[in-house]
């Protein structure tokens, strides 16, 4: 059963409240305290051992560019997924470009995101969108697939593209599965 998590963070005052990359283990535990997360995702350059110290379930974003080699990235995977944390973890693989920190609309090699689907459960980001991402689903078969500007016109989130995205997620899934929709704002 592949999720579907559609990021919807727009107006940097929200960004703002929810926090930025790399911050603070404190400030993290304490927002998403504040804010009741059932989740937190971390962007950033978080270390495994940072990852250790999060007070929720966590989505930890591996990033994926040209100079790092599908094996070391399976290799950072390997080390999350052994590592015992206080609560669930998820990997997501987006794409890098440059100094940014995802958000980039660029699809990076699905070869790389069916042979980390094969051993870990992993949400697939990166330049998906309602044309695209059924294909994803069924070359690679991910835990997830993360969609954010793959489904906004002109910056806002695009109620058509949404349900076309879902709707290209559901086709390719099997008949008896059901498909686990979160909305993430």
């Amino acid at each position: 059963m592949t999720k579907v998590k559609i990021c919807g963070l727009s107006e940097i005052e929200h960004a703002l409240v929810a926090g930025k990359v790399n911050s603070a283990v404190q400030e993290v535990n304490h927002i998403a305290d504040y804010c009741r997360l059932d989740w937190v995702q971390l962007s950033g350059d978080e270390s495994w051992h940072y990852c250790q110290e999060i007070e929720r379930p966590t989505i930890k974003v591996i990033h994926v560019s040209t100079s790092r080699t599908a094996k070391k990235i399976l290799a950072e995977l390997e080390i999350g997924y052994q590592l015992r944390l206080k609560y669930d973890l998820i990997c997501l693989l987006d794409s890098q470009v440059r100094d940014t920190y995802g958000g980039t609309g660029e699809v990076f090699d699905w070869q790389l995101a069916k042979e980390a689907s094969h051993r870990f459960p992993v949400i697939i980001a990166g330049g998906l969108t309602p044309a695209n991402v059924g294909q994803l689903v069924k070359e690679v078969h991910p835990w997830g697939v993360d969609v954010s500007t793959g489904v906004e016109t002109n910056g806002k989130k695009d109620n058509s593209k949404i349900r076309d995205f879902v709707e290209a997620v559901k086709r390719e899934e099997d008949i008896n599965q059901s498909l686990d929709i979160k909305v993430v704002y």
